[in-house]
């Protein structure tokens, strides 16, 4: 009976080592950026648009920063990266060549100013149709001081083109 318990001790150690080991193998190691977007007055800028792109692999990350104007990007793999923020009324502002690596938290901070307010029009009302659906016919209306501004034809009389 005491072999069976040594035995037993024994699996149980060896199964805890494997468990253990492939645990460590199967962990990669990730880094971190966070941050805090404020316009000029230093003021924190909620609602920004912040985007975190690997120049590596192509892989984008994108988050909102929160009333504070703070950010966190977690879980990036190791390698360059590059930031873009962006907000409404703003000029984007983007960060390049920033270095994560594992077990690391940079911080990038980043200020933006107003930029270009940009007017948007946009026209509503309804379209009167000239192309028919019965056919491929296309109807033009002229009025009669266009028709006499033509320039004489020479050739064949505007009838006969009829």
């Amino acid at each position: 009976m005491r072999f069976k318990s040594r035995r037993h001790s024994l699996m149980s150690g060896v199964f805890v080592f494997f468990c253990m080991s492939a645990g460590a193998l199967a962990q990669v190691e990730r880094g971190t950026i966070s941050g805090t977007i404020s316009d000029t007055s230093g003021a924190p800028m909620p609602g920004t648009v912040i985007t975190v792109g690997n120049l590596a692999t192509v892989v984008e990350f994108r988050t909102v920063t929160s009333e504070q104007g703070q950010f966190i990007a977690p879980n990036l793999i190791p390698g360059p990266y590059r930031i873009v923020s962006s907000q409404k009324g703003f000029k984007s502002v983007s960060r390049e060549d920033l270095i994560v690596r594992a077990n690391e938290r940079l911080t990038v901070d980043l200020s933006l100013q107003v930029g270009e307010m940009t007017e948007k029009v946009e026209v509503t009302g309804e379209l009167t149709a000239l192309l028919t659906k019965e056919s491929s016919t296309v109807t033009t209306f002229l009025e009669t001081q266009q028709v006499t501004d033509f320039p004489p034809l020479t050739g064949p009389s505007l009838i006969s083109l009829r």
